[in-house]
């Protein structure tokens, strides 16, 4: 009976266990032992199709969850039909340790808690036997360098296996603007005996701010081989292999603050230059005349952002038209070099010699660890007065023929010694006639003669005061104006069109001197950038294309905008690029 009893129990539990396993979600792993900055799959395996998507809590915080997905699949065998459903779930170990992943519940039953061991990263794997047949350094240029200025960062990978599905992924800081330097370099090197195929990428960190920061190491995934292999049709490995993740070390940087000594732009760079150029020469240079004036700031191991806008100060006797600064960054030689491009249309207002004085832009030599300055130097250009022309016609002096009077006077003798009264009379009315003749000639030359100077005074005056508009746009209406402006804009003249639009404009609204003007007075984006690449047409040197057709539909609506800013005062420069308000 005691046995019977014994028995009746230990089935009453066998069952109650059975049932509570059939109510499980049962966990595995692909590995219990990992290092840290690998990744592992924790996979939930049910008997029925996942419903919701599991939540797993009390999860440690050196395990971190980066994806997860379901699965389901059913198979019939022999009439038998079974389920196999169930999440993968991706995890990746951030630290060395020893940890526990919870139990937690999914569609109402409960998972196993399971123990995971974290090992420490390293930088290389051995595969099949051979040492390092994968590894990963990292270095940096320099382990002390000043805020803003650039830190190289390498990483180089060396492989003697194949790999695939490989990952590697970029240097972090915090509070540091970080850029990828130029493509990845690769190249093949033996060490030991040991072909290695070599990856190489560099990217510039700029600290922002000063103190003692780490640059924690970068890390590489993959999948390799760890017997015969093959490959599929896509490439995919077939056979044996494992996952590998490898780091490289961390870095310790000192970020110094910027020295107390520096009062001006803060430039920390290996080398500093500058170039310019004048299109057309300054050579024969006259009043009103414009010419454009560029001139590059080049910066080694800086950003084009980091460089500042350099313009001329006001000069008498000449009108700068800056358009806004261009920033573009190039690799050469391996190195980041950061590029600023000013460009401006140079217009002289008075004859005579003009001193451009020089530019100067202070800098820190991160070589020598001192202060510099880069000038540009001064420029001394002579400006001609506006040539006009002066001729006038020709006016005849001289006595017109008296084609109907006899070649010598015939006397009609009257009484002896006597000249006939009748015939001196008619002499002295025909002489008389023509000296009136040649008297009204000679006011009608005078007046002819003032008119034409008091013009030529009046162009000189209005050229001087609006360089844009030529002589003979001056003798032109506006209704004229503006038949020659649409067909400039048809014919896609750019010169005839910009001085063109800057007359209209102008008698729209006295202020309007330039193109830079109008686009003052334009909030629309699209038509704004239509002007800027008119006035770039217009002071380039060589054909150049701009939206003709744009500034033809929208003309209504620019001369509108200018119109709308004619309220006495100067035309808004807001929209100008920063410091670059040198019309005065």
């Amino acid at each position: 009976m005691v046995i019977n009893s014994v028995i009746r129990i230990l089935l009453v539990l066998a069952v109650l266990l059975c049932s509570v396993i059939v109510e499980a979600a049962f966990v595995t792993v692909d590995r219990t032992t990992v290092r840290v900055n690998e990744t592992f799959e924790l996979t939930i395996n049910m008997d029925t199709a996942p419903v919701n998507q599991p939540e797993i809590t009390g999860m440690p915080g050196d395990l971190q969850i980066l994806r997860s997905s379901n699965f389901y699949r059913k198979n019939t065998i022999n009439g038998q039909a079974t389920v196999q459903a169930g999440w993968n779930i991706t995890i990746k170990a951030l630290s060395e340790g020893l940890f526990v992943i919870p139990s937690f519940e999914v569609d109402g039953k409960m998972t196993q808690p399971v123990t995971m061991k974290v090992l420490a990263a390293v930088s290389s794997a051995n595969v099949n036997g051979q040492a390092d047949a994968i590894k990963i350094v990292s270095e940096i240029s320099d382990d002390s360098v000043y805020v803003q200025q650039q830190l190289t960062y390498t990483i180089r990978l060396y492989r003697s296996v194949r790999a695939q599905y490989a990952s590697l992924n970029d240097p972090q800081l915090e509070g540091a603007l970080i850029e990828r330097i130029g493509e990845d370099i690769q190249f093949e090197t033996v060490i030991d005996s040991v072909r290695y195929r070599v990856l190489e990428r560099k990217f510039a960190i700029f600290p922002q701010q000063s103190g003692v920061y780490t640059i924690p190491g970068v890390t590489y995934s993959a999948e390799i081989s760890t017997g015969r292999q093959s490959y599929g049709t896509l490439g995919s490995l077939r056979g044996r292999s494992r996952s590998v993740s490898l780091s490289s070390d961390d870095a310790t940087i000192e970020v110094k603050p910027i020295p107390s000594s520096n009062s001006s732009w803060w430039l920390p760079a290996k080398n500093l230059t500058v170039k310019q150029s004048w299109k057309p020469d300054t050579n024969g240079l006259e009043v009103g005349t414009p010419v454009t004036w560029t001139y590059t700031l080049m910066a080694e191991e800086l950003t084009a952002t980091q460089l500042p806008d350099i313009l001329p100060p006001e000069i008498d006797g000449v009108k700068f038209y800056p358009e806004k600064a261009k920033s573009s960054a190039q690799v050469v030689d391996g190195k980041l070099i950061g590029k600023r491009t000013q460009t401006l249309a140079v217009i002289a207002t008075k004859p005579g010699e003009i001193t451009i004085p020089a530019i100067t832009v202070d800098w820190w030599n991160v070589a020598t660890d001192q202060p510099q300055t880069l000038t540009l130097p001064s420029k001394v250009i002579s400006v001609a007065g506006k040539t006009t022309s002066d001729s006038t016609s020709d006016v005849v002096t001289q006595t017109p023929e008296l084609k109907n009077l006899p070649a010598e006077p015939t006397s009609i003798e009257g009484p002896a010694g006597e000249v006939s009264e009748e015939t001196s009379s008619l002499d002295d009315s025909q002489l008389l006639y023509w000296q009136l003749a040649t008297a009204l000639m000679a006011i009608l030359w005078l007046v002819t003669l003032l008119w034409r100077t008091n013009r030529s005074a009046r162009a000189q005056s209005t050229e001087a005061a609006d360089p844009h508009r030529s002589a003979a746009q001056l003798s032109i209406s506006a209704s004229e104006q503006q038949q020659i402006l649409k067909k400039a804009l048809k014919d896609a003249d750019a010169n005839s069109a910009s001085q063109s639009l800057i007359a209209v404009a102008r008698d729209i609204n006295p202020n309007i001197h330039s193109i830079s003007d109008i686009r003052a007075c334009v909030a629309n984006e699209v038509i704004e950038q239509a002007l800027l690449t008119l006035e770039k047409a217009k002071y380039s040197d060589a054909d150049a294309q701009w939206q003709a057709a744009e500034i033809r539909a929208e003309l209504k609506q620019i001369l509108q905008a200018v119109g709308e800013r004619d309220n006495g005062g100067n035309v808004d420069t807001s929209k100008l690029p920063p410091l670059h308000a040198t019309d005065s």
